[in-house]
């Protein structure tokens, strides 16, 4: 089963799925490993009776553990852009979901770092109701802000093409209500009722 399909409602489609980088997510990481190791490197070029081996061993256990919940994390984190909603899922051995109608979505934006322009990750900024959410480290940010920007003016489209309907169709059912209490009243005929009836008919249909 599609792991998707847990979070999503009745009717409602994923159009775009967005992952984090691991490269953006590790590179904190990365450089703090580098520099220990360099340390020890310097330290045991002054000290020949350090055992290096042992310590550079010891080093590589320690990081394995922060490795190994960067990767799960990874794994469990994504972002969805769906038909009618944003869906932002994280966690390590929890998971929280955070959805955003897009009704409530004042801006959407995608900011880069240095190396987020070379490894191609970056931040994705929500803002609506006063609050601004940051997802960091996501691959390819440009292109999701475009997909979501782009799903959120065709969801707006359709809703405000659903009002208008909708107020159309009420004005049908009143217009032809009324209709039907001046036939009770005697004041229009039977063919002049069907008349009216038809036409505001055929503007519900």
């Amino acid at each position: 089963m599609n792991s998707n399909s847990k979070i999503l409602m009745p009717g409602e489609e994923v159009i775009y799925e967005a992952r984090p980088s691991l490269i953006g997510m590790l590179k904190d990481g990365i450089i703090v490993f580098i520099l220990v190791i360099a340390c020890v490197i310097g330290v045991a070029s002054e000290e020949p009776d350090l055992p290096v081996a042992s310590a550079i061993a010891l080093i590589c256990v320690i990081f394995l553990i922060p490795l190994i919940i960067t990767l799960i994390s990874a794994k469990n984190t994504k972002m969805l852009i769906t038909n009618r909603r944003l869906i932002c899922r994280e966690g390590v051995f929890s998971k929280s979901l955070l959805t955003l109608e897009y009704s409530k979505i004042e801006s959407i934006s995608a900011g880069k770092s240095l190396l987020g322009r070379i490894f191609g990750y970056g931040s994705v900024i929500i803002s609506g109701a006063g609050n601004a959410q940051v997802f960091k480290t996501i691959s390819n940010p440009e292109e999701f802000v475009t997909r979501a920007q782009a799903q959120m003016m065709q969801y707006n489209e359709e809703k405000t093409s659903n009002t208008v309907q909708s107020a159309l169709n009420d004005s049908s059912v009143n217009a032809i209500l009324r209709a039907k209490q001046l036939l009770d009243a005697g004041a229009i005929s039977q063919d002049e009722f069907d008349r009216i009836k038809a036409k505001h008919l055929d503007g519900i249909l």
